[in-house]
């Protein structure tokens, strides 16, 4: 009796113990993207949100604003100088020096994995630098900030439809009304004026030859006011449209493959060489990598997945987002919250997880914490129900409990996607008009094939004029879109 209560109060100490790390590594992930008259700040550590403020690393600040810097490793003190004004800060005191005066901090210094983090707001403003902050993409602008306001003025003079139509990704065959596409032409210029989407995607059916996937890609995006998101699933192995076409592209092995050599470079190089091919055919998104972990055997992931282990499949999959997207090519890491422990296939119709919300922080989530680490721009949310996580059978991807811990607990700031709504999980349960307004008003950012996009646009648009769905909501996805779309040279400033 005295082993048993042993070992119940050791197992409770160790969910203690592991959810406040979880805690810790989501702080360190809710990281942001700081601009300073309009370029990225380039630093070896992220900029993140702690205690609510936006906290930046020393050096990199100082020296991005143009101020000589001091560091007094024995006071832990460090002292900016530029254009005559000195500001000094101390690790872990509010008080900031500003020449003889003194202003108090929200947040003191602090140091992060051996970096010296510090207030971006009090440090810049001290300089005389304005900044100003986009709730949507989690992003402070210092200086000059033509870039945001640019993303402000396209979402502006963009009507409720244009809106709703960037906030999907389809497949040519469902604009067109073709049953298989594999060239784009006058019908093709038509669909997309009519249905002005944010992106396509194709599969390998729409695939023959390299200069025909090449030319049907550049001539859909000539057709497009707002350049278009040109998608694949090319993850390597099994799911490779491209790979596994006979047209020359790379053929990259499966995920289990990589994952059973414990090599990371591996992962990497598998990234780089499909950021690197896929960019070449025209192809700006890539759904991939998997980071699914593979709990149960039986599970539809099978060697789509890294493996078991949760931190070899987060090191993998971050791996390979970074290099993958250091071509130019968006990732999007899959499928949130995790399919890996179930054995349903969420394409025929309706699968459910049972998995705690504790057993999945400490596997499932992991993986994702990684992608979010390393800045993966989309992420897609499965289908999967989540039933311990939202008391109920809604698919993960219409849920806004799933979507906001996607958002809060793993800390990720980039477009949420869904998968493909025209899965059995959905459409077996669900109209087009339930899905679609459901899954925007949880969180989701883009709606990837709708079953109908006529219906699905009328939904979303009558939800919109009725208050269902604010026009807040809209832009804040909106906002998001084509921000990508901005960062990855789609669209100028």
């Amino acid at each position: 009796m005295i082993k048993k209560i042993l070992e119940k109060t050791m197992v409770l100490i160790a969910v203690v113990i592991f959810i406040g790390t979880v805690n810790v590594i989501a702080a360190d992930n809710n990281h942001i993207t700081v601009y300073v008259n309009d370029s990225i700040l380039d630093a070896d550590v992220n900029a993140q949100i702690i205690n609510s403020r936006t906290m930046v690393p020393m050096r990199a600040i100082f020296e991005a604003l143009g101020a000589e810097v001091n560091w007094n490793e024995e006071n832990q003190t460090a002292v900016g100088t530029k254009d005559g004004v000195t500001i000094s800060l101390t690790i872990g005191s509010r008080t900031m020096y500003v020449g003889d005066s003194v202003k108090k901090l929200d947040s003191p210094p602090l140091i992060v994995s051996d970096r010296t983090l510090m207030p971006v707001r009090a440090v810049s403003e001290a300089f005389g630098f304005e900044v100003n902050w986009d709730e949507p993409t989690k992003s402070a602008y210092i200086g000059s900030h033509n870039r945001l306001d640019s993303l402000k003025q396209k979402i502006s003079e963009m009507g409720i439809d244009d809106k709703i139509y960037q906030m999907m990704i389809v497949t040519p065959e469902s604009i067109t009304g073709v049953e298989k596409a594999t060239e784009a032409g006058e019908a093709t210029k038509a669909a997309i004026e009519k249905y002005p989407v944010g992106g396509l995607v194709y599969f390998s059916k729409n695939i023959v030859s390299e200069n025909q996937i090449k030319n049907m890609i550049n001539n859909s995006q000539s057709y497009s006011k707002i350049p278009l998101f040109i998608s694949v699933d090319e993850e390597g192995g099994r799911v490779a449209r491209l790979g596994n076409a006979g047209i020359g592209f790379p053929k990259i092995p499966p995920m289990k493959e990589i994952g059973d050599s414990k090599d990371v470079g591996k992962a990497s190089e598998a990234g780089e060489t499909l950021g690197t091919a896929l960019k070449e055919y025209g192809f700006n998104l890539n759904f991939a990598p998997d980071a699914d972990v593979e709990i149960n055997s039986n599970s539809s992931i099978g060697d789509r997945s890294f493996g078991s282990d949760p931190q070899l499949v987060g090191q993998m999959a971050s791996a390979e987002i970074r290099a993958m997207q250091s071509k130019g090519v968006s990732s999007c890491m899959k499928h949130f919250p995790g399919l890996g422990a179930a054995e349903g296939d969420t394409h025929n119709g309706f699968v459910a997880t049972d998995r705690s919300l504790e057993e999945m922080n400490l596997c499932e989530f992991v993986p994702f914490s990684y992608g979010a680490a390393a800045d993966c721009d989309f992420v897609m949310v499965g289908h999967i129900s989540a039933r311990k996580i939202t008391e109920s059978d809604v698919p993960s991807s219409m849920s806004s409990r799933v979507i906001a811990m996607l958002r809060n607990d793993i800390g990720f700031s980039g477009v949420v996607i869904t998968d493909a709504l025209d899965m059995g999980a959905i459409i077996k349960t669900y109209t087009t008009s339930e899905a679609c307004i459901a899954a925007v008003n949880a969180g989701a950012d883009i709606l990837l094939m709708p079953s109908d996009i006529d219906e699905a646009h009328f939904a979303l648009a009558n939800a919109a004029k009725e208050g269902i769905l604010t026009e807040d909501r809209i832009n804040s996805s909106v906002m998001r879109i084509l921000d990508k779309k901005m960062s990855r040279g789609l669209i100028n400033y």
